[in-house]
């Protein structure tokens, strides 16, 4: 009897999975230091920056957020997302009021050599989409962003992914908003 082509097709991905798991489990480890990660570039400014300037910047740079810093330490950290919530639609002149003024002040942050799993640790139970990095006098080197944790991990099994047919094989995935 022919075995149904859907039925193979789902042992595949089974197999495929199971290959992934193995790998996944030697290749990546939420214990590797978040240096190990590709960062994305980082930009630092003063509480003194206005938000038009922030803006342009964040623009310029494609980043979503931004490490505020005075007098050598990390000052604050200011993403997208306070543009969002605190000042847009709000009236405010953006020429006129700075980045000090809706900062996150005195941010959670990180170092270097801390575990990946720090960052996700972070993240997930503060909500945060990044995480400043600092060295030991605590002058922002950069962040880490989800974005940073899951190409990381996409390194590891890109073949897998990268080949993965561009809609499920399976019916009802879509749901009445996605489609």
């Amino acid at each position: 009897m022919d075995q149904n082509p859907i039925d193979d097709e789902l042992k595949q991905m089974d197999e495929s999975n199971d290959q992934l798991n193995r790998q996944l489990n030697v290749a990546v480890s939420l214990g590797d230091p978040i240096q190990s990660l590709r960062l994305q570039k980082s930009v630092i400014v003063s509480p003194n920056t206005t938000i038009a300037e922030v803006t342009k910047t964040m623009l310029d740079n494609s980043v979503g957020c931004v490490l505020v810093e005075k007098g050598g330490r990390l000052a604050g950290v200011f993403t997208e997302r306070d543009i969002m919530r605190r000042i847009l639609g709000r009236g405010f002149d953006h020429q006129k009021i700075t980045v000090g003024e809706y900062m996150t002040p005195d941010p959670e942050f990180l170092h270097m050599d801390d575990p990946i799993a720090f960052a996700l640790n972070r993240m997930s139970v503060g909500g945060f989409r990044h995480v400043a990095l600092v060295d030991n006098q605590n002058k922002p080197l950069g962040f880490v962003s989800v974005r940073d944790i899951v190409d990381y991990i996409v390194d590891f099994y890109d073949t897998t992914i990268f080949n993965l047919p561009p809609e499920p094989l399976r019916e009802g995935w879509k749901s009445q908003e996605g489609a």
